[in-house]
């Protein structure tokens, strides 16, 4: 049988050519080296990052909150990680064939990788983890078909699929719902509200969690690295820092004032209004990588927007720059793509026709087209994300200029997501966030358990023929054809995409954001 095999020999090869070839400018992963760390002095032992949110929990499986994933991949790794172009790669696995039909992997493991408790990794290890993963991860439902993991000797485990995809190392690799490897008896001793410890096989290992106050990580000295070059959450990895801190800190004030008097190295919650502060400031740098996509989701499934002439004339009355300059100020990029940017293997303009069109006359044409006669109109939102308020709040406005009486229904975030999925008789539009994924398949708002799902046929067509598809240039036709009709039918409404703000000390080496704050091969002078 013929087969296709990713080797590390291959990953060297790809990330020589990477480093060699770009500079770096523009990636969500940007980065910048200043002279503090990188001149030989003295370095300090503890490394503070202060997050703006607490994790729900640290087993990757039991939740999809950026935070739960930012922190499980500190501690955990996968098979494979992806590299700074969103190519899957090896990392726990040694190489990678693939059969001809695409329906069969088989992963050779690295040999001498250590958990955090001493015991070495083996294939055993590997099933336990990867079948529960594929229970429960949103990634692997949405594009793994009947999928077997199984052990063929100790270094050597096979995922056999029902259906042949080009996207399943992208799913293994996709740092929500982390495919995290984790020892036998920790899986399978876990009751269903998810691990009770926490051990994984990456340079840091879990120290400690106080609540509302910090996690705490420190160097896993019997670490093995690989030595390929560093390149998004791939290659070789090395914790210069002995301890890192995870400090929750919610208020973004206390976070700018605390990366200004040395309190934290680095904060990943700055605002847009403080930035001018950061700038100003000769020992701070910063970088702005994507955060999430912003977007309207409209209640399909009861009331007004059950029409396609109502959906469409809402999304010809909004002017997507006045929203993104109330709503995100200036730190923004406005796009077609419903796959952020920076994914340049699925990102895509098509569908541009139908966006941002700014047609007034038009969106009134077709209110009248609907029998639209005034009816109230609710915009479900939260103050406890500015962003989405202030984009409600503009939103409101510019509906109104079109002659749609509109509402707003202001919750805190956990009280409005409840309304989402229990009481649709309330709502009609919500203004929510979306992170990026490796691959259309795995958008949330296409998931059977996400409120209207892929309701339509051609949307469930174009998902299986994209899950399917031979090669990722077939896929990516059936992604364009998939982007273009949800644009036009109105599926979502995708306003703008938002870059968060990370601001962090000139002693900081080497500091990244790829997904997750990358917190190994980071230097921090005294």
């Amino acid at each position: 049988m013929k087969a296709k095999k990713i080797s590390l020999f291959m990953a060297i090869i790809s990330l020589v050519l990477i480093i060699a070839g770009c500079s770096g400018g523009g990636k969500s992963s940007s980065t910048t080296t200043t002279s503090g760390a990188s001149e030989g002095g003295a370095l300090k032992e503890e490394l503070h990052y202060a997050s703006n949110a607490q994790p729900p929990s640290l087993d990757p499986l039991m939740s999809n909150a950026v935070v739960t994933r930012e922190v499980a991949s500190i501690i955990y790794e996968s098979l494979v990680a992806f590299d700074e172009n969103y190519e899957p790669v090896p990392m726990l696995a040694e190489s990678i064939e693939q059969s001809e039909d695409g329906k069969t992997y088989t992963f050779k493991l690295r040999q001498g990788v250590k958990f955090h408790n001493g015991k070495e990794m083996k294939a055993e290890d590997v099933v336990a983890s990867l079948t529960r993963w594929a229970e429960k991860s949103s990634s692997a439902r949405a594009v793994l078909v009947d999928p077997v993991f199984a052990e063929v000797d100790e270094y050597t485990v096979t995922l056999t699929l029902g259906q042949g995809t080009t996207l399943a190392l992208g799913a293994l690799a996709n740092v929500s719902h982390l495919a995290a490897i984790m020892p036998k008896e920790i899986v399978e001793s876990a009751p269903e509200s998810g691990v009770t410890e926490f051990i994984g096989t990456g340079p840091y290992k879990f120290v400690e969690w106080k609540q509302d106050q910090y996690l705490k990580f420190t160097k896993f000295d019997d670490y093995v690295a690989l030595d390929t070059p560093a390149s998004g959450l791939s290659g070789k990895k090395e914790a210069l820092v002995k301890d890192v801190y995870y400090d929750i800190v919610l208020d973004p004030s206390t976070q700018l004032t605390g990366v200004q008097t040395g309190e934290y190295d680095i904060a990943g919650g700055i605002l847009q209004d403080d930035l001018a502060q950061v700038e100003a400031n000769k020992d701070l740098a910063h970088i702005t990588p994507f955060s999430m996509n912003y977007s309207i989701l409209l209640n399909r499934k009861e009331g007004p927007f059950t029409s396609k002439e109502m959906r469409q004339a809402v999304s010809l009355a909004l002017d997507h720059d006045s929203l993104a300059a109330v709503a995100a100020v200036g730190n923004y990029t406005i796009s077609p793509s419903l796959m952020p940017k920076h994914i340049e293997k699925w990102s895509t303009e098509a569908g541009a026709e139908f966006f941002n069109q700014k047609d007034t006359e038009k969106a009134k044409s077709l209110l009248k087209e609907a029998g639209y006669n005034g009816e109230t109109v609710t915009i479900l939102t939260t103050r406890d994300y500015p962003v989405m308020y202030n984009e409600a709040v503009a939103m409101k406005e510019q509906l109104g200029a079109i002659g749609i009486n509109v509402e707003l229904l202001v919750y805190d975030w956990a009280t409005a997501l409840a309304e989402v999925r229990s009481s649709p008789e309330d709502w009609d539009l919500f203004t929510t966030s979306f992170p990026g994924v490796p691959s259309p398949a795995e958008m949330l708002y296409f998931a059977e358990g996400y409120f209207d799902g892929a309701e339509s046929d051609t949307q469930k067509e174009l998902l299986a023929k994209i899950r399917s598809a031979a090669t990722h240039e077939e896929a990516k036709q059936y992604w364009e054809e998939l982007q273009t009709h949800s644009i036009e039918d109105v599926k979502i409404i995708t306003t703008f995409g938002l870059n968060a703000i990370h601001a962090y000390s000139n002693k900081v080496d080497g500091y990244k954001y790829f997904d997750v704050p990358v917190f190994w091969n980071v230097k921090v002078a005294e």
